[in-house]
């Protein structure tokens, strides 16, 4: 009779793999340029619908919006932005427990009196 070796079933169990992602037409932004440029219709996709609701949002939006969509079609590469020191930035946060405890009884207090 052997002994040890493998045995079936043993061991971590393999996670399934992610679906792969589709991707997209490499002229989608000119799509959406186009949808958006026309006048709005019930049988546009959510998508455009969306968008459509970014860009009649104001101003601002609005270009930004189309700014982005332009860099997309054109094929414009991300903008970075550029820190001016060298040096990560920091920050402090002081919090005693005692305040974290006050806020955590008052919330379960409001959830009590809430049910009852």
């Amino acid at each position: 009779m052997p002994r040890g070796g493998a045995r079936p079933g043993a061991g971590r169990k393999k996670k399934p793999t992610p679906e792969v992602v589709q991707v997209r037409q490499k002229d989608h932004a000119a799509q959406l340029l186009a949808a958006l440029n026309r006048p709005a219709s019930e049988k546009d996709s959510y998508e455009v619908q969306k968008f459509r609701l970014i860009d009649d949002a104001g101003v601002t939006e609005s270009s930004n919006l189309r700014k982005w969509l332009y860099d997309k079609r054109d094929g414009l590469p991300v903008r970075t932005v550029n820190h001016l020191h060298d040096k990560p930035l920091e920050m402090n946060v002081n919090f005693t427990l005692s305040e974290k405890m006050r806020a955590a009884m008052e919330k379960a207090e409001k959830r009590v009196s809430e049910r009852s």
